[in-house]
């Protein structure tokens, strides 16, 4: 049975705790006698029940490269979300500098909230507490990093609720127009960000052997979230439409588009359409409000944008300001007679 003792120290203040751990003698200075028992008390429980463990104190950039690797690896996490943690990381490393894991503590974290604030948005300082949080929580459980990490604090900056910018029937009729009038490719981009979400980039490297005819499905794969649908419904309008598009390209074409994604050609569409604050990204928000207008459940619509939480498919994604209107709408107040 492991123990632990009690002791002073010659011309030092307070009451010091003493136990090996693997033959290696080990030692904790506390600030009374009383909360000394305390602890030796625990610690004693926790060496005999085998839970005890001393973290491995490990350089920051051999601790970032073992953690981005398990993300890659292990995880298989998209690009896009490994840049992220990546850029969140160095930000950390540039404004604390290379600490080791044992020494990271709620002051750092302090630290790193209120610089990054000067320079970055909320929502921007948000996302790095997340990305550190898993960083630190799995730091914990891979022993870099002691049980007291655990208790850093996480408060996560309050940010204004930002209006979802949507098209409405109307205006996707025009802007459809105004991109069938510049080519048929552009056409059949707008339709399938608007009636699948998907984004820009996966669009663009779709290739006909990813669209099932007969099915009217199509097989996507996200490089940003690293995610796939095999079979993503196509709505029949845009099936029978990439159907005619098939028949107008080259034979042996791969791919759907062999003209480039330019915001020169974008900004001439929208402008046709009379949206010229319009993104294209705003076409995938498009598509996540139609299907909640629709009644549709959050979780539908978080599934088909590939999100990892409901609360960006909600608050960032969907404008159910329609939604809202005709739930106001349903009151019957029409059928009260006025007296």
């Amino acid at each position: 049975m492991q123990k632990a003792w009690i002791y002073q120290r010659k011309n030092r203040p307070g009451y010091w705790v003493g136990w090996y751990v693997n033959g290696r003698r080990k030692a904790k200075i506390l600030p009374n006698k009383s909360v000394a028992k305390r602890f030796a008390r625990r610690l004693e429980h926790e060496l005999n029940e085998g839970i005890y463990f001393e973290p491995i104190p490990t350089p920051w950039d051999k601790l970032v490269a073992e953690y981005i690797e398990h993300k890659e690896a292990v995880q298989s996490l998209g690009p896009e979300s490994v840049r992220s943690i990546k850029v969140t990381l160095e930000h950390f490393k540039k404004l604390n500098g290379p600490v080791l894991s044992t020494r990271i503590d709620q002051r750092l974290i302090d630290r790193f909230v209120a610089q990054r604030l000067r320079s970055a948005s909320k929502p921007t300082v948000n996302k790095d507490l997340r990305n550190l949080r898993a960083f630190i929580r799995w730091s914990i459980k891979h022993r870099y990093m002691g049980a007291q990490a655990a208790k850093l604090e996480w408060i996560m900056q309050k940010e204004a609720k930002r209006p979802v910018r949507a098209l409405n029937k109307a205006q996707l009729n025009d802007l459809l127009v105004a991109a069938r009038k510049h080519s048929y490719a552009w056409y059949i981009r707008v339709l399938l960000a608007a009636s699948s979400g998907l984004r820009r980039g996966d669009i663009e490297r779709l290739q006909f052997s990813d669209i099932d005819f007969q099915a009217g499905t199509l097989s996507t794969f996200s490089q940003k979230t690293g995610k796939g649908m095999a079979n993503r419904p196509l709505h029949p309008k845009v099936a029978t439409e990439l159907a005619k598009f098939l028949e107008s390209v080259p034979e042996g074409q791969i791919g759907l588009f062999t003209d480039k994604f330019t915001s020169g050609k974008w900004e001439k569409i929208r402008k046709a359409a009379g949206l010229r604050e319009l993104k294209f990204h705003d076409l995938r928000r498009t598509f996540a409000s139609f299907v909640a207008q629709a009644g549709f459940s959050t979780s539908v619509t978080q599934d088909l944008l590939e999100h990892s939480t409901p609360r960006l498919t909600h608050e960032v994604y969907t404008d159910v300001q329609p939604v809202y209107r005709k739930a106001i709408e349903s009151i019957p107040i029409d059928d009260i007679t006025t007296p």
